[in-house]
């Protein structure tokens, strides 16, 4: 068990990729975290992760919320030894077409939300797996916010190999 007693947070753990990370970490032996906001969801995954995992109902888009969920996480278990960034959505439209209150709203989660988590605590981040170098037509928000995460990470403009 790698993860034997360590303290693991998971933005968007209540389904998807980040359900299937915290039970994966829960496997490990790991002590969960999660939040999403969606409570159904969440109170399910929690459930399924077992009696040390807690789930809170955050907007990672809310700095304020992140924060509160982040103290009550550090005063149930003590510390926080991973933290993965994973929550995140898609607005599915060409960037022409895309509306602005959706651009916003990825834009709010994705890149902002990640930053608030990454401000107060360090480990995995981003969950994603594309590197933001290229754009895919349909998710430009997304791949936006991608390269705002690498340029944030890394403290400079991203630029691929």
């Amino acid at each position: 068990m790698r993860f034997k007693d360590k303290i693991v947070m998971v933005t968007g753990g209540a389904a998807g990729i980040g359900r299937v990370t915290a039970e994966a970490f829960a496997r490990e032996g790991a002590k969960l975290a999660i939040c999403d906001v969606n409570p159904e969801t969440g109170e399910a995954a929690a459930k399924f992760l077992g009696a040390e995992a807690s789930f809170e109902k955050v907007d990672v888009a809310n700095e304020t919320a992140v924060s509160e969920w982040t103290d009550q996480v550090v005063k149930r278990y003590g510390r926080i030894d991973v933290l993965v960034n994973n929550a995140g959505i898609t607005r599915d439209a060409l960037l022409l077409r895309m509306k602005a209150a959706d651009w916003d709203l990825v834009m709010n989660i994705n890149l902002k939300g990640r930053s608030y988590a990454r401000g107060r605590w360090c480990g995995i981040w981003p969950s994603s797996a594309r590197d933001g170098s290229s754009m895919w037509p349909r998710w430009s928000a997304w791949s936006q916010c991608r390269a705002g995460q690498l340029c944030r990470l890394e403290g400079r403009p991203h630029r691929p190999d």
